[in-house]
């Protein structure tokens, strides 16, 4: 959690120095004291270090097990909190992870386009928020980066279909 906690803030320096980023609109909108799945769409490498490092609190992701590749990442990415997802397969383990991380109230990162994107398409969503939420119960929370600037919306109700979460995003992505 130490080291968690020397990347997040130096991230984020490091973000808003050098006006990579901007402080996110909406924050107001995460469920408080309970775990919840943050949807967001996916352009840059930097998508993730975004989030992690402006958004309060320890904040968890699903990332594809490629990224794991070597000794020193499979324990950097560990310790920001990445889960590993072999986005090959039902992928059991990361499945078990995410809803272990959302039951210890934490917030987990998934970008439902499966991957980077240069333009959003709310009809290539995979299945894997709208599963994990519905098993869960949990709010599902979208959100939407474009360029340097990341608006959080109001939680969605009840369990939201895959269509749901991407017009979510979608609606997230015209504010901005």
């Amino acid at each position: 959690m130490i080291l968690h906690a020397i990347i997040k803030n130096t991230a984020k320096g490091l973000l808003l120095v050098f006006g990579l980023a901007r402080k996110p609109i909406g924050l107001e909108n995460l469920p408080k004291g309970e775990g919840c799945i943050l949807v967001c769409n996916h352009v840059s490498d930097l998508d993730p270090i975004k989030l992690g490092a402006l958004i309060p609190g320890y904040v968890r992701y699903l990332a594809k097990k490629e990224l794991f590749g070597t000794r020193f990442t499979n324990w950097f990415l560990t310790n920001l909190g990445a889960i590993p997802l072999n986005r090959d397969s039902a992928d059991v383990g990361a499945f078990k992870a995410a809803e272990d991380a959302i039951s210890m109230g934490e917030l987990l990162v998934i970008f439902p386009e499966g991957g980077r994107r240069k333009v959003f398409d709310v009809n290539k969503g995979k299945k894997g928020a709208e599963r994990l939420a519905a098993k869960m119960g949990c709010k599902v929370v979208p959100a939407g980066i474009k360029g340097r600037r990341i608006a959080i919306g109001k939680p969605m109700e009840g369990s939201p279909s895959t269509l749901e979460i991407m017009n979510g995003i979608n609606e997230i992505l015209a504010t901005i």
